[in-house]
């Protein structure tokens, strides 16, 4: 059984039944024939077979049935979506001509010049693929007759060589009737027919073929130059046709115009370099390297009339299969550029493949390197040829030896991600599955591979397979499986293991780390701190390593890992030896804590230094400590995510000690910027207090819990845990718990006046600045007369209110606790406004709001802009600045999660 497809397509069934023609069955053989791996997907087979019908799976299974009727029931698989055919190589024409064309590539002039006479016997008359209709066939049709004159070329190349001149003037003769504008037909033409001709007969049909079809390409011009004896002609060099190593186009690389774009521009900048221009496509494992290039080159192409050469260094191949031999390499280039290649050794075929080059524009690929080592023999010298290379590192060593134009490719964006997984489903059915198909995409992380993986296995029944896939794709431990196809032998997890078997023993284990380090991102001395798991170091080094094989990324000074990359190291690489593992991961885990836990407590200590808890000394972990305010709500910035993800962390090893902790430490900035993110990480503080903490940091711990429920406006929960705070204070007779006794009574005393019980909040309030008085605490006093200066504004007696506050604000003004400052002074013009003096309160409202912004303190801020400042103003005629401070309260709400945005935003729009 088997078939042909160069000329009419044809196909020999099992039992002697042969069919021709135009049919679908047949058309579906060819269409198998000429994919990868002779696999295509149903929906892909489908839309070239049928091309402008909508999706029809009847259809398909009657011409996949009618193939398997000609050609035998285990010829073709259809398995995950995919159809595959199942026919060996030899008995499909196309094949026998590849590998015979193959194996003559290396062969002397006359041998190979035999070889290929024997491999273009496999051609038969008329066009390839028949008649058979549509634009891919069209496509595949051109790309077969460009693979026919490629192999004419090269047998006139060795019939040249291996001086064949009857042959070669027959059969040049033919080309040129055959294709007369084709510069390489008329070349050979000219080389056969030369010695024959008179000069001024030669010169005539050169001049006739310009008249006729215009200037010459580069090579063609050489052979006129070398024939007419042009003093400019270079003489040394023999009219060879150019090399054209260029794979067949494949599919697009979706999502990559403006890479594409960049990538070109590069190339044809380089070829204009009097120097050697070396290009280098460097990205993750999968992220579309080898597929950005080969679009790219065949758009230059004709820009470098001396040919293309091309080479799979097979760099990370994998166990199992060896990188591709240089020499070997040096072998097949120069077989294709020099008519007599001498030299002996990498060395001198790499000062010959050099000399070769030294005049002629070549673009070279080199796929898949592994290091500078592999690629340097190969690159030119001289000349103006280009270099492309793609590899999984980055390839610094060859940037230290030669100009380098570096191009990393980045994750795609989601709109090209769902274009490729939405590649094979009817259009029409496309907005029906758009929440599926985006949490699909969310998954793979903008991974071209990965996608196309997914895109793959969602053949078939739709719903299904996208809910099987999604549930499977939610756990760390079933991700890689989920992207593994087997019908298309394509695996996020083999080509990310080819990426960690060549990573040292600190690079594999320093890899695992980061992937357990549950930040979204993670800082360079939080790396370096990590280094010290297992009594190691050199974490600069296997970081540096990382960095160069694409596994890790970095952004803004910070370093993070793929999605991927993070489930691969977490289910696949084990960092140290079995018996070590359980040692090593919770070393790892709490010099994870230890460092985040001592980097926020550094920050949280600006914003509020009248708090302490009981950190300690950092253990073996490097702190950065702040410079000022500013500073650390930056530092805080940039780690707050981090900080929240290593809650969780401590909470899922059972870590009491860091559990509450880290999350008192955060919950000064997190009261400015996430209520509900900072009443989350309290409950569970809250849980690992009681069972570890003494109790006056039990009682803060549930006191700051009260706190934000009460900037959450949830006074009952706020009372509870202020109550169960007061309670915890009481237990002891210590200055510690006597602050927690005075601060908790003060926070439940704001509560009791918000749930309607003022006599029991001026109660609470002035035992609470007794204490503070006892203990010396000036801004705890100044908070409680605060306190108490608002209970007796809100029964009209303004001028005891003011007396109190003004005895507040002398009080605080002298210390560095700024939130305390804007706090008395928002009082203070609340009593201005209601005595009606209303200048004065909106200059205090407004000096109220430079305190808290000093302080970095955003619900303060927003407390005065949306409480009395912008009324005030828009009660005095000042229309256009409460709209001003309306706008910053938005941003403010917008900042801090989102939450009350559209009663602001209602308020705006009611006065613009």
């Amino acid at each position: 059984m088997g078939g042909r497809v160069l000329g009419m397509v044809h196909i020999s069934g099992v039992s002697g039944r042969e069919v021709s023609g135009t049919t679908k069955a047949v058309s579906v053989f060819a269409l198998l024939a000429l994919s990868p791996d002779r696999s295509c997907s149903q929906a892909e087979l489908f839309r070239c077979v049928w091309p402008g019908v909508r999706y029809d799976r009847v259809r398909l299974d009657r011409a996949l049935s009618d193939l398997r009727g000609i050609l035998g029931k285990s010829s073709v698989v259809t398995r995950s979506g995919t159809c595959q055919l199942r026919v060996p190589d030899e008995e499909i024409d196309l094949f026998r001509f590849r590998r015979a064309e193959e194996g003559a590539r290396r062969l002397p002039p006359q041998a190979k010049f035999d070889a290929l006479g024997l491999a273009l016997e496999e051609w038969g008359e008329g066009e390839p693929l028949g008649d058979l209709p549509g634009p891919e066939f069209a496509r595949h049709r051109e790309e077969l007759r460009q693979e026919l004159f490629r192999a004419v070329q090269a047998r006139c190349e060795a019939a040249y060589r291996a001086k064949q001149e009857k042959w070669l003037r027959a059969e040049s003769e033919k080309w040129r009737s055959r294709l007369p504008g084709e510069s390489w037909a008329f070349r050979y033409y000219l080389l056969a027919h030369a010695p024959l001709r008179s000069g001024a007969r030669l010169v005539g049909e050169i001049q006739g073929w310009r008249d006729r079809h215009g200037s010459p390409d580069g090579e063609l011009q050489r052979v006129i130059d070398h024939l007419t004896g042009n003093p400019v002609a270079r003489p040394a060099l023999l009219p060879f046709p150019p090399p054209n190593q260029l794979p067949a186009r494949s599919r697009r690389a979706v999502g990559r115009d403006q890479e594409l774009e960049e990538l070109t521009e590069a190339v044809l900048r380089g070829r204009r370099l009097l120097g050697p221009a070396v290009i280098v496509v460097t990205g993750l494992a999968g992220i579309g390297k080898t597929l950005l290039v080969n679009q790219a080159a065949h758009q230059v192409r004709t820009d470098f009339p001396d040919g293309v050469l091309h080479a799979g260094l097979r760099g990370f191949a994998g166990a199992g299969m060896r990188q591709a031999d240089t020499e070997e390499i040096l072998d097949r280039f120069l077989a294709e550029l020099s008519p007599d290649p001498t030299a002996v050794g990498v060395d001198a075929k790499s000062a010959a493949l050099r000399s070769v080059l030294a005049e002629r524009s070549v673009l070279i690929l080199l796929d898949d390197a592994r290091d500078a080592e592999q690629v340097a023999p190969l690159l030119p010298g001289d000349g103006s040829s280009v270099v492309v290379i793609t590899s999984r590192r980055k390839l610094g060593q060859l940037r230290s030896r030669y100009p380098v134009h570096v191009q990393a490719l980045q994750r795609l964006d989601d709109g090209a991600a769902l274009e490729i997984l939405q590649e094979g489903v009817a259009p029409a059915d496309r907005p029906k599955y758009a929440l599926p198909f985006a949490e699909l995409a969310r998954f793979c992380g903008g991974h071209p591979l990965a996608l196309t993986v997914l895109a793959r296995r969602l053949d078939g029944p739709l719903v299904a397979g996208m809910h099987a896939l999604s549930w499977k794709l939610k756990e760390v431990q079933g991700r890689m499986d989920a992207l593994d196809d087997e019908a298309s032998e394509q695996s996020v997890q083999a080509v990310l293991q080819c990426s960690e078997e060549a990573l040292s023993e600190s690079g594999r284990r320093l890899l695992w780390q980061l992937a357990t380090h549950p930040g979204p991102s993670i800082s360079w001395q939080a790396v370096m701190d990590l280094g010290l798991a297992g009594g190691g170091d050199g974490a600069d080094q296997a970081l540096a390593v990382l960095l160069d094989a694409n596994l890790v990324e970095s952004r803004s000074g910070r370093y993070q890992l793929h999605d991927l990359v993070r489930a691969y190291a977490l289910q696949r690489v084990r960092p140290v030896a079995e018996e070590r593992q359980a040692e090593f991961e919770k070393e790892t885990v709490t010099l994870i804590l230890e460092h985040e836990l001592q980097n926020i407590w550094a920050c949280d200590r600006l914003l509020d230094n009248r708090r302490s808890l009981p950190i300690g000394e950092p253990d073996r972990v490097t702190v950065a400590e702040p410079e000022g305010l500013d500073d650390a709500l930056s530092l805080l910035e940039s780690e707050y995510e981090t900080a929240v993800r290593c809650v969780e962390l401590a909470l899922e090893h059972g870590d009491d000690h860091y559990s509450w902790l880290l999350p008192t430490a955060m919950v000064t900035f997190q009261w400015r910027r996430n209520l509900s993110a900072a009443r989350r990480g309290l409950t569970y503080a809250c849980e690992a207090a009681e069972r570890c903490a003494p109790n006056p940091y039990r009682a803060m711990v549930y006191r700051m819990l009260g706190g934000s429920h009460w900037n959450m406006g949830e006074y009952a929960q706020a009372e509870g845990c202020q109550r169960r705070a007061v309670r915890l204070s009481e237990l002891d007779d210590t200055p510690e718990s006597k602050l927690s006794l005075a601060r908790s009574l003060h926070a439940l005393g704001l509560t009791r006046r918000k749930q309607g019980e003022a006599q029991d909040a001026e109660q609470l309030h002035r035992r609470a600045a007794a204490l503070h008085r006892e203990l010396a605490d000036v801004s705890g006093e100044a908070a409680a007369l605060n306190a108490i200066g608002t209970l007796l504004c809100d029964w009209g007696e303004y001028e005891q209110a003011l007396q109190l506050c003004m005895q507040a604000f002398e009080a605080v003004r002298g210390t560095s606790d700024q939130a305390g400052v804007g706090d008395v002074l928002y009082t203070l013009g609340v009593i201005r406004l209601s005595r009606g003096e209303q200048d004065m309160a909106l200059t205090l409202f407004e000096e109220a709001c430079d305190a808290y912004r000093a302080a970095g303190h955003r619900p303060g801020e927003e407390k005065v802009l949306l409480g009395y400042y912008a009324d005030a103003l828009l009660l005095a005629g000042r229309r256009e600045e409460a709209v001003l401070v309306l706008e910053r309260a938005l941003v403010l709400r917008q900042l801090s999660g989102g939450s009350g945005v559209a009663e602001v935003r209602d308020r705006l729009e009611a006065l613009r």
